[in-house]
């Protein structure tokens, strides 16, 4: 499986402290996931006290990811 990030998603990547295996496991293992009515599917994972959502396209083999974020990010 090909895991690909948008130029957002791949900024996002490093300037936030975000996990690819985390980012994998959202998406193949959601616990929730709902496509929107442009094609692109939502993927949402409950991650420690957080729940990350990640936006992306299946395309051929390939994920790609257009965007993603935590819903409910705790402050440190």
């Amino acid at each position: 499986m090909d895991f690909r990030f948008t130029n957002h998603a791949q900024y996002n990547m490093y300037t936030r402290e975000y996990s690819i295996d985390e980012m994998r496991q959202t998406i193949l293992k959601p616990d929730f996931e709902h496509q929107l009515s442009d094609g692109r599917i939502v993927s949402d994972k409950k991650i420690g006290e957080n729940v990350l959502r990640i936006i992306y396209i299946r395309k051929n083999k390939a994920y790609i990811i257009v965007s993603f974020y935590y819903l409910n990010r705790k402050n440190k």
